[in-house]
């Protein structure tokens, strides 16, 4: 019976790694795709930020990967500083991806309700300004989280289990992150219910060309992106309760259920790009898609005085 039960355990571990692998290389050929696209439109404000956050996306994928093995293989003290970067970097990768998104979100409305002043906000530099600054706040709030010790407690068989960090630690990191996750997800429900009035509107006042059906597209991007938000945000208020009261029994709920909730917040982003994005449909095609034979003129010379027939 126990056999059973540990197999199936192993299963269960293997499909979620088979999945994230999957999730990992689908997400890096998609953001790979347009960085390399020669095509104008990746060069928009819009893809710079998407491939900006996804590579935060792919960082957390990746550590979360490494801290579940931690809780699964039940590692022991000696990787405790492994696991404590783990920890703040994928923290960071996190707040990456709530700050990237609600700037991801804005940059939508402006595209509707800002057309005037598209052009002056998303210049090339304010977007490189916008990278750095959602880099350097999601490092900078979890920084803290560096003077924590890894709590850890002993089983029966002398194997240690994972409990977390210090609560004074996980107090005050949690709450600033949690804070940050609040304002992110509150600034995108307000951009996205006053983006979704200006699309109704505008929908009734103008004809449905192409551009506006590839506006119309990243409108629901934005969308499903603020969905993901939301429950991101839930799972890590949870985390930092659990943490922060030394709730052992909620932390282990949550603990077992936030690193599907974290593949969640990965797979959608890219899958959702490539169903609502025509131009990255496009360019992903004209990858696989054989290219044409060149085309050879053979010259005509004809000698002086040759009669034309």
């Amino acid at each position: 019976m126990e056999e059973s039960i540990i197999a199936e355990e192993m299963a269960i571990n293997i499909l979620q790694t088979v999945l994230e692998a999957f999730i990992c290389s689908y997400y890096t050929f998609i953001l790979v795709t347009i960085a390399t696209s020669r095509e104008k439109v990746f060069c928009s404000a819009f893809y710079i930020l998407f491939v900006s956050t996804g590579i935060a996306d792919i960082t957390s994928l990746l550590l979360l990967f490494v801290l579940r093995l931690n809780t699964e293989l039940s590692m022991g003290t000696e990787f405790r500083y492994i696991i404590l970067y783990c920890i703040i970097f994928s923290r960071a990768a996190y707040l990456g991806h709530m700050i990237g998104n609600t700037f991801i979100t804005f940059n939508r409305y402006s595209s509707i309700c800002m057309m005037h002043m598209y052009g002056k906000i998303w210049k090339r530099r304010n977007v490189s300004v916008i990278i750095f600054a959602q880099y350097a706040v999601s490092i900078v709030a979890v920084a803290y989280t560096a003077k924590s010790n890894i709590l850890y407690s002993q089983n029966e068989d002398g194997t240690y289990k994972f409990q977390g960090l210090e609560p004074h630690v996980a107090k005050i990191v949690g709450s600033t992150s949690s804070t940050i996750a609040a304002v992110c997800s509150l600034t995108s429900l307000v951009f996205n219910v006053k983006l979704y009035v200006a699309w109704r509107n505008l929908l009734r006042e103008r004809d449905r060309s192409t551009t506006r059906n590839a506006e119309k597209g990243l409108l629901m991007y934005a969308l499903a992106a603020f969905t993901v938000m939301m429950v991101m945000s839930t799972g890590d208020a949870l985390f930092t309760v659990a943490s922060t009261t030394e709730n052992r029994e909620l932390f282990r709920w949550i603990n077992d259920r936030i690193f599907w909730i974290n593949d969640f917040m990965v797979a959608v982003p890219p899958i959702f790009l490539l169903l609502l994005s025509s131009d990255l449909r496009r360019a992903i095609l004209s990858i696989f898609r054989p290219p044409k034979p060149p085309t050879f003129v053979a010259p005509v010379s004809r000698r002086r005085g040759e009669a034309f027939v």
